[in-house]
């Protein structure tokens, strides 16, 4: 919130019902998904370009190992993350269908 020389409280409800603060919908979180799953495959990608353009040198084998290793600690990161939201959107649809 941004204060412009005057003090201004948020009630409870006002936070509650701003659009930022509110669920998002099935088809929101299902985007999300997707778009988590398509940022693992161009991390994958990104990697394998640059262990390609590596020159075959311990010091090349060296960085390769490293790209190697962060880029799979960065798609464990994203697939968790998608993995959770997976399980929100089962959460918010299970109601729906009883």
């Amino acid at each position: 919130m941004v204060s412009y020389g005057h003090a201004h409280k948020r009630t409870a409800h006002q936070i509650l019902t701003d659009t930022a603060m509110q669920t998002p919908t099935p088809v929101q979180i299902k985007t999300a998904i997707k778009v988590l799953k398509m940022y693992a495959e161009r991390l994958n990608e990104q990697a394998t370009h640059s262990v390609i353009q590596l020159p075959e040198s311990r010091l090349g084998a060296d960085y390769a190992a490293r790209i190697q290793s962060q880029t799979i600690g960065q798609i464990s990161h994203v697939e968790a993350v998608a993995a959770q939201l997976t399980d929100w959107l089962d959460e918010i649809i299970q109601p729906q269908k009883q």
